[in-house]
């Protein structure tokens, strides 16, 4: 009897020990909760994190290239202590309910446009003419300049933290008319196509102060839309966007460069704020350097766009400086006093100035 007494008291002893020590040689995931300061292995006092990064494009195109280079560099510098989890091509929902879950903590990065639902002040990214190059945008959408370090501020508020901004370009309008309709510079209602406009965001005012009709249509129904005539033409795009989805139906690309558009790399601000200064200081120089690279990448593709369509029938049409001031100033006059009721006077004010864009709202 003692003899089964001690087996029985040996076997629970090992059985306690080895349920104790059993988890220390595996990788925490801290995709669902930023609470999680787990450790590799003895000696190794450095948390590590897997991040889930969900993004509305594809995984073909060139910023999402640039992301995936992002979270390889990361991972390098931080010796593999953040890992990340990749879902484009809007795999976890499209970027409005991704920015939601972002906020909430339930996906940890995000990297798609902003939504303008949660914050009016978000408006501000629909400003025409608020930087009008690809130079321009790698100079101003960086820490310390004023238009980013306002974005990042709406963003904080929200609960997100933002580490980079690079473009996908600006906005066109793309024609499926067999005649070039021309009189651009002539600004009547209603004088020219009918086209598609996103149903949110300040793209169809814009057009429409350029006398363009407009119809809105869900993005999964642009295409056929435009096979069958329901209308002539779309904007609410970029050169991109022109060139990946819709080259073979397009016969004009009327660059306006009217309004640029942006990617943003966020994290939940929780998350951010519990990981090491160390890391975030990765997080954030490698964002600048997406920053850079992605919208180096999107330049690129515009070039390689504009000489595919050049030499397969689609003519593109674009102005000269002054034609293009004239097309801003009229944009200008008839959307930002709308942004602005939205925004607020003194924030979009404060925006136009720091840019330096001779704008006073009354």
């Amino acid at each position: 009897m003692k003899k089964s007494f001690a087996f029985l008291l040996l076997f629970c002893l090992v059985f306690a020990f080895s349920s104790c020590t059993s988890g220390t040689a595996q990788t925490p995931s801290v995709s669902d909760t930023s609470q999680s300061t787990s450790q590799e292995s003895e000696g190794d006092d450095m948390p590590y994190y897997t991040l889930k990064v969900a993004s509305h494009t594809p995984n073909t195109a060139p910023l999402w290239r640039e992301m995936v280079k992002y979270t390889e560099i990361v991972e390098e510098r931080t010796d593999g202590h953040i890992k990340f989890e990749l879902f484009p091509d809007s795999a976890l929902g499209d970027y409005v309910d991704v920015y939601t879950e972002v906020m909430r903590g339930t996906i940890d990065m995000s990297y798609s446009c902003e939504p303008t639902n949660y914050d009016p002040r978000m408006n501000i990214i629909t400003i025409p003419g608020l930087v009008t190059s690809y130079e321009q945008i790698k100079e101003e959408f960086k820490p310390g300049k004023y238009y980013y370090d306002l974005m990042s501020t709406i963003h904080s508020d929200s609960g997100v933290k933002l580490l980079a901004m690079p473009s996908e370009g600006f906005g066109l309008v793309g024609l499926t008319c067999k005649e070039n309709p021309g009189n651009y510079l002539d600004f009547t209602p209603s004088s020219k196509p009918l086209i598609r406009i996103p149903s949110t965001g300040y793209y169809g005012k814009c057009v429409e102060a350029l006398g363009y009709r407009t119809n809105a249509i869900a993005f999964s129904d642009v295409y056929t839309a435009l096979q069958t005539g329901v209308v002539d033409g779309l904007t609410g795009l970029q050169m991109i966007n022109c060139y990946e989805s819709y080259r073979d139906i397009l016969t004009y690309i009327i660059d306006y460069s009217y309004m640029e558009t942006n990617f943003c790399l966020i994290i939940n601000q929780d998350l951010f704020n519990g990981m090491p200064e160390e890391y975030q200081t990765i997080l954030e120089e490698e964002g600048i350097a997406l920053t850079d690279r992605g919208t180096d990448a999107n330049e690129a593709i515009d070039i390689e766009a504009m000489e595919y369509f050049a030499e397969n029938g689609a003519e593109y049409i674009g102005f000269t400086d002054e034609e293009k001031a004239i097309i801003l100033s009229r944009m200008q006059e008839e959307v930002i006093p709308e942004i602005a009721t939205v925004a607020g006077k003194d924030v979009v004010q404060g925006v136009l100035d720091a840019m330096n864009i001779d704008f006073k709202i009354e």
